[in-house]
């Protein structure tokens, strides 16, 4: 198991490729965050099931809870990180309505 310090904290590999749907595309992301940070947790049901609009600060959360933090608002090192990587991918906010697989 990977510690904190021994996560990458300067660039994320993440993939050009798209999901056809907003959970599979989710499911890429997180994929790629377990590969290179050993965040391995979250799942994109888990988070998708609570949110009809999923938001970035929502998906910081649910990654942050996924992997124990305890009171992951208060997390600051790694929050702001999880939410410009869902901004630069989805924006601020998407669901699965909106979103397009391109």
């Amino acid at each position: 198991m990977r510690r904190d310090k021994d996560r990458l904290r300067s660039t994320w590999r993440i993939s050009d490729r798209r999901g056809a749907t907003l959970a599979d595309d989710l499911q890429i992301l997180l994929g790629d965050l377990c590969r290179t940070s050993g965040f391995c947790n979250a799942l994109a049901d888990d988070i998708l099931a609570e949110n009809k609009v999923l938001t970035a600060e929502a998906f910081a959360t649910a990654v942050l809870t996924a992997e124990g933090w305890a009171d992951p608002q208060r997390e600051y090192e790694w929050r702001p990180q999880f939410v410009r990587l869902f901004t630069g991918r989805y924006g601020p906010e998407i669901s699965a309505a909106e979103y397009d697989g391109g």
